[in-house]
């Protein structure tokens, strides 16, 4: 998918989009048995506009993922019920530094469980 950026840092996954001066991404602290995670997908053959100043996006919380610049991203856990299925976003400029926290997304749960293996 165009401009997306997936990465690990400190055993945190951050998975997002880059924009031309940054990048907004939600990041969670996965353990071994959930994955938690916003549908970044839902932006695939869209006319969303990536070409913009990460500091001019708009963001919406909404139940089960969050709107930006009135695109829905869906979020969602699959887990057995013990982790923590909290999702952050985040807004981050090209070196890295946090520019803007938008808090935690409610995530809406898919029903599958994870087993250890």
């Amino acid at each position: 998918m165009k401009n997306r950026i997936n990465k690990e840092n400190d055993d945190i996954q951050i998975d997002g989009i880059k924009f031309k001066n940054g990048y907004l991404a939600t990041q969670h602290c996965q353990d071994c048995c959930e994955i938690v995670y916003a549908g970044w997908e839902a932006l695939a053959d869209t006319t969303f506009n990536y070409d913009i100043d990460i500091k001019d996006i708009q963001v919406e919380q909404m139940d089960f993922g969050f709107r930006i610049n009135d695109y829905f991203i869906p979020c969602y856990n699959s887990q057995n019920g013990y982790y923590d299925s909290s999702l952050q976003l985040i807004a981050y400029n090209n070196n890295d530094d946090i520019i803007k926290t938008y808090g935690f997304i409610n995530v809406k749960d898919t029903g599958e469980q994870i087993e250890n293996d």
